[in-house]
């Protein structure tokens, strides 16, 4: 995870605090992986057990981002977050609106099909209820 390389380049500067983060994370996933077998949090989009640690990430990748930002400068950096949240808004597309059979368990087969080609294709087909009728995407239809 890219938030918990860059605690290195924060220990160059604070290593009481990069240190403190570090053990944060391993004492927060520790408790998780204490929780038998619902670790992994199957029918979930997204880890949200570690959402405590969401200011322990936003140090790391602050940090790595300032020492990137110095070595590949400010294009390059926007380009891959722009890349990196499209990839993650075409990841809850598809456990919402275009595959709802991943929230009964991650499907790993077709997953870069359906996040390169139908993904883009439904969410197209889509986009007015998308913005304006939302109720008609979901299964009861009573809003």
């Amino acid at each position: 995870m890219p938030a918990l390389l860059g605690l290195g380049w924060l220990a160059r500067r604070d290593a009481l605090l990069a240190g403190l983060c570090l053990l944060g994370f391993v004492a927060q996933t520790y408790i998780n992986g204490a929780f038998g077998s619902t670790w992994h949090l199957t029918g979930a989009f997204g880890f949200r057990r570690l959402i405590e640690c969401t200011p322990l990430f936003v140090l790391g990748l602050a940090a790595l981002l300032h020492w990137l930002h110095g070595r590949v400068g400010l294009w390059p950096l926007l380009l891959a977050s722009a890349v990196l949240i499209g990839w993650n808004i075409g990841l809850i597309a598809q456990w919402t609106i275009v595959r709802p059979e991943l929230r009964k368990g991650l499907i790993w087969e077709g997953m870069l099909y359906y996040q390169l080609v139908e993904v883009p294709q439904q969410v197209a087909a889509r986009f007015f209820d998308l913005l304006f009728n939302r109720c008609r995407l979901v299964q009861n239809q009573n809003c």
